[in-house]
């Protein structure tokens, strides 16, 4: 498997490209051996498509706007300044924590 990652990006991608026709290839072989669909299946079949594909993109909406507000918090998180208490007490010269509690 190590050899995969010393190939130039373009093999892989001629390799890819290759495999993806391969395969669509078999689809389309396989689909000639079964005939053709009926028309109802054809129309149920369609709106499924429909219906996956715009609950895909939903999905993937979902997963950036989720993505997008993390990365917003951790930038609010990073942006707040914590003091060190050295830097309060040098500052404010606070009385014991002894003295306030009582």
């Amino acid at each position: 498997m190590l050899w995969l990652y010393q190939q130039p990006a373009w093999v892989l991608g001629l390799i890819l490209l290759l495999i993806l026709l391969l395969f669509m290839e078999v689809g389309y072989r396989v689909g000639l051996r079964h005939g053709p669909v009926p028309k109802e299946t054809e129309k149920t079949l369609r709106g499924d498509v429909t219906l996956r594909a715009m609950l895909a993109l939903l999905g993937l909406m979902l997963a950036f706007t989720y993505a997008f507000s993390l990365s917003r918090a951790d930038l609010r998180k990073q942006a707040v300044v914590w003091p060190k208490p050295e830097a309060i007490d040098g500052t404010w010269k606070l009385p014991p924590l002894e003295r306030v509690r009582q």
